[in-house]
């Protein structure tokens, strides 16, 4: 099983860990699979993240995002900065969304964006996330996104599967919850869903 978005704990090798805060990004080195990201930004955070990015060339980016419950000044130009140098850089990027949906594919579509891309923790519509995998996107699902109502839908776009936990052994538990769950919605067995997984996150893994 592959946790295709998890958090600084444990070091484990079969997951993808992201951090958006600043002093964990020397700890995210430990870690064969990282993303640095930066949520909720300030003024010139961008240049922050970039940096980072610069001085770890296998890492991804992410999370960043937009977020309706915490809308910040200097968000949309975060954004805009980051879309920039993703888009130059070839670099494969974590989205964070909370709502704002309309506002993230009108950038993504305004800076053109031909490199891989993930939005995690996927708990909005079909249509939504239809429009964001015709861009080229990938939905994480994990254990929210087995609420939504569109689920069996969902399933039928290009997914991968997360816990959004700290990597430890409560994290492997969930994990292994979501596989299951969506091993009996897909009618693949596991090896087939892991099979599956495993596909679609591969461009994320450099």
């Amino acid at each position: 099983m592959f946790d295709s978005h998890a958090h600084i704990k444990e070091i484990r090798d079969n997951c993808l860990v992201a951090s958006s805060f600043l002093d964990e990004y020397q700890l995210l080195k430990n870690y064969k699979h990282r993303a640095y990201g930066i949520l909720f930004p300030k003024t010139n955070c961008s240049n922050i993240l970039i940096e980072a990015l610069e001085n770890d060339k296998s890492a991804l980016c992410g999370e960043i995002g937009l977020d309706r419950r915490f809308r910040m000044e200097c968000d949309i130009p975060f954004m805009s900065d980051m879309l920039s140098y993703l888009k130059e850089s070839k670099r494969p990027f974590i989205l964070h969304l909370v709502g704002r949906y309309d506002e993230m594919l009108r950038l993504l579509k305004e800076y053109k964006i031909d490199t891989p891309f993930m939005l995690h923790g996927f708990t909005g519509s079909y249509e939504s996330a239809l429009s964001f995998t015709r861009l080229g996107g990938t939905i994480s699902l994990g254990p929210r996104s087995l609420k939504t109502r569109d689920i069996n839908k969902l399933i039928t776009l290009p997914f991968v599967l997360e816990t959004d936990m700290e990597v430890s052994n409560e994290e492997q538990h969930v994990l292994e919850n979501v596989y299951n769950e969506i091993s009996i919605l897909t009618g693949l067995d596991r090896e087939e869903l892991e099979s599956k997984v495993n596909k679609n996150i591969s461009p994320f893994l450099q």
